[in-house]
């Protein structure tokens, strides 16, 4: 079991590595700017104030946004970094996994299977001060490199995310190519734990 660990980080780690030197664009429907829309909290927006002190980030404190800068493809999966950035007066602290899923609107239906947390990779906790930006990594498996009448391919109009322990949600359009079906032994989006500052391409941080 140990060995199959090892093989599967060194795996990750190279992927990335290719990364570096492929596409700066995610493998979608349809290619963004450097940085996609930030996303917004759902039924919410911004707040210019909070209280001081550490507590958990809530979605009305954050914009999401993809860099597409860092984002890259590397043997037929496609490595997608999002960015979070606390545009609040106050530090507040991310930690776990996101729950990350496509869907169709922001008051849309899911499409396709949640993410898997990438429990490989453990979590930590972050602090992060006003102004200050962590990121995640997707990593979403292309869906023409599966069998089309078990993936069935179809266009989601974004990401819906919601941080650990928050009701809210926040919507990023982006369009993805993906799954419309879950395929067995196979997922096609997996998320890994939050890290400190922004993402960079070809790197496992």
């Amino acid at each position: 079991m140990r060995k199959a660990f090892l093989s599967k980080r060194n795996m990750i780690a190279v992927m990335r590595q290719c990364a570096l030197a492929a596409l700066t664009c995610v493998v979608a429907a349809g290619c963004g700017t450097a940085a996609s829309r930030p996303g917004q909290a759902a039924g919410s927006g911004p707040q210019s104030t909070n209280p001081p002190g550490d507590y958990p980030c809530a979605a009305a404190h954050l914009d999401v946004a993809i860099d597409a800068h860092a984002a890259g493809v590397a043997a037929g999966t496609a490595l997608i970094p999002l960015d979070f950035t606390n545009v609040s007066t106050s530090s507040c602290r991310l930690s776990g996994y996101a729950y990350v899923s496509f869907a169709t609107s922001d008051k849309g239906k899911r499409v396709g299977q949640m993410a898997a947390a990438d429990r490989a990779l453990p979590p930590h906790a972050l602090l992060l001060g006003a102004g200050k930006t962590a990121h995640l990594w997707l990593r979403m498996v292309a869906a023409a490199s599966l069998p089309a009448s078990i993936c069935r391919p179809t266009t989601a109009g974004g990401l819906q995310i919601r941080l650990p322990g928050q009701n809210a949600t926040i919507f990023l359009a982006h369009r993805f190519l993906t799954c419309a079906n879950r395929v067995k032994g196979t997922d096609i989006l997996t998320v890994e734990p939050f890290q400190s500052g922004r993402a960079r391409a070809g790197t496992a941080q």
